[in-house]
């Protein structure tokens, strides 16, 4: 399982388990209620990032799929099929302009979220 608290705030965090489920829970008067935001896909997912604005979600998996979610609205609103191989880091840029994800070879990909 991967926890990531928000970077800015202890309002929520995420949670994935090892069957590709993720979970946030947003604190609501010190009590985190949960929010499935991925049914369970049967895949390992192997990075979990949050944006420096706390606003997105970064999750990539054994597949070489990078998925983005609006922590927001609570919706996906991205995915790319960036590796042949199984994701092993990503990580937004400090100006959450640009991701960067490792699978194998390293790829940089930029992002407009206006």
């Amino acid at each position: 399982m991967k926890i990531k608290f928000g970077n800015n705030t202890d309002n929520f965090f995420i949670s994935v388990d090892d069957f590709g489920t993720v979970i946030k829970y947003t604190n609501n008067n010190n009590e985190y209620i949960p929010k499935i935001l991925q049914e369970t896909n049967g895949v390992w997912i192997r990075c979990v990032e949050i944006s420096s604005d706390d606003k997105f979600a970064l999750i990539a998996d054994d597949k070489g799929m990078l998925k983005l979610f609006n922590l927001e609205t609570d919706k996906l609103v991205g995915q790319i099929k960036g590796h042949s191989n199984k994701y092993t880091k990503c990580k937004f840029s400090p100006d959450n302009k640009r991701i960067i994800s490792w699978g194998g070879d390293i790829k940089i990909w930029k992002l407009d979220l206006d």
